[in-house]
């Protein structure tokens, strides 16, 4: 067996007449096939030079002990300094693939997922991914065939920016790290920061799909990460994500999923979390909203108003719903509005204790002039209302007003992780029961995400607008 020279990974290749499953395990792990070490795939990486790109040759030995080397070289990426050994990871891609039978990688590679993408296209290989624990890696029996596993490697579909215009677009198929999961996805939300990041003006958080938009999903867990609970595996979830929700599988932090009751259709579950996360986080985390209180909420028929709506009535609120479509009156009525109006009525309302932004200056404007003492005020949106207004500080002076402001896209993983648990405690019984639930405006398949994005972009819609992906994912 030999050693990766400053990385210590290895590869294993179990051959299709026994299992075609691809182990990822350390150095020193072994996997044994009536005693008979199966083959491994090995990187051997030469020594590193400042601004020269990490190069190595690879050696593999098959499962009746025959070795051959595989003649062109690995390219792991551009090194700087210090950041090489770090860029000596990036041939960790190579974990999930199966070389049996293969003889060259045919050609050099620059970058991660290049590498990725051409270990998605070797064809004449069934590979898995399996989570399990190596400490018996000295037995001579294969896993448990009821530990958890993730389906044949592939290509994903996806929506991809390119310059501007949506493509749909394959992509290597995501492998969950540790405490992950792999979702396969049925519905994809569409959001106003996905026009924006089709735009250029608001791009995915590090670490997430740079050109795959999407924040929100809903589907069926089909692989875990290291750490996760395998109980996971095929339960019916949806989630917030920072990017790439609009394709056939998607990546998930697993403590960010919210499970979907049975009752709930995956469909209605696919406008369920970046809507009711946001506004949750806005109305009760943020703004302090107490129950019995007042409530203004402008943009109420876009899906984080609807929600907003929603979760207020839950807390026994006065509920003033403000929206630019007179037509919509009887739907937020309907969702728990104590009243709904336009925006030439708001100077008319009642002093409020929070108000709930989502428009902008063209409803802050006058929405100042009604606040109650200690109000909050949470700006979560400038839907075409204009991101600038003055503002009337004496009043915010005499009524000890706050004003906040909130995204939830760039927030660190635990801070959504604690806001994401405080949903799950008040919002999923209320859902499973019928007392909140998600108005659909238009479904679109994934194909047709041009056309979702046309039809999402002007107002005068009501509720949530989604993105229906073929065959779950699968």
């Amino acid at each position: 067996m030999h050693r990766a020279i400053g990385r210590h990974q290895k590869l294993f290749e179990v051959p299709p007449d026994i299992a075609a499953i691809a182990f990822r395990v350390l150095v020193h792990h072994e996997l044994l096939v009536d005693r008979v070490t199966v083959l491994t795939v090995d990187v051997n990486l030469l020594k590193e030079w400042e601004r020269h790109p990490v190069r190595g040759g690879t050696e593999s030995q098959d499962f009746f002990g025959t070795s051959r080397l595989l003649t062109h070289e690995l390219v792991a990426g551009k090194t700087h300094h210090a950041e090489a050994p770090r860029r000596v990871g990036s041939l960790e891609v190579l974990q999930p693939l199966v070389l049996r039978g293969e003889t060259t990688l045919r050609g050099n590679v620059n970058d991660e997922d290049r590498l990725a993408f051409i270990g998605s296209e070797r064809t004449g290989f069934t590979t898995q991914r399996m989570y399990w624990d190596l400490e018996n890696r000295n037995s001579n029996k294969l896993p448990d065939e009821n530990l958890p596993r993730s389906p044949s490697l592939k290509t994903v579909h996806a929506v991809t920016i390119h310059r501007g215009s949506l493509e749909l677009a394959e992509r290597p198929d995501p492998i969950p790290g540790p405490h992950e999961v792999l979702v396969a996805n049925e519905f994809a939300g569409i959001n106003a920061a996905d026009l924006l990041q089709r735009r250029g003006l608001y791009p995915s958080p590090p670490g997430w799909p740079v050109d795959i938009p999407g924040m929100e999903l809903s589907g069926r867990v089909v692989a875990v990460g290291e750490g996760v609970d395998s109980s996971l595996l095929g339960r019916r979830v949806c989630a917030i994500v920072g990017g790439g929700a609009q394709s056939t599988r998607a990546l998930v932090p697993a403590e960010h999923l919210i499970e979907v009751p049975d009752n709930i259709d995956l469909e209605d579950a696919g406008g369920f979390a970046e809507a009711f996360i946001t506004a949750y986080d806005a109305l009760v985390l943020q703004g302090h909203f107490a129950r019995g209180e007042r409530l203004l909420g402008s943009g109420a028929s876009g899906g984080v108003g609807s929600a907003a709506v929603q979760i207020a009535r839950l807390l026994d609120a006065h509920v003033t719903a403000v929206t630019r479509t007179p037509t919509h009156h009887a739907e937020l009525l309907a969702l728990g509005a104590d009243e709904v109006i336009t925006l030439e009525d708001v100077t008319s309302v009642e002093p409020v204790n929070v108000v709930l932004e989502l428009v902008g200056a063209a409803h802050l404007t006058l929405a100042q002039g009604r606040l109650a003492d200690f109000a909050r005020v949470v700006v979560i949106g400038v839907a075409g209302g204009g991101s600038r207004v003055e503002v009337d500080l004496l009043n915010v002076m005499r009524t000890r007003s706050t004003l906040t402001g909130s995204t939830l896209r760039s927030r660190s993983r635990d801070e959504k992780t604690r806001v994401i648990a405080r949903v799950r405690d008040a919002l999923v019984e209320p859902w499973r029961c019928g007392q909140i639930k998600v108005p659909l405006s238009r479904t679109f398949a994934l194909a047709d995400a041009e056309d979702a994005y046309s039809f999402f972009s002007p107002p005068g819609k009501f509720g949530k607008v989604l993105l229906s992906i073929p065959d779950g994912g699968a």
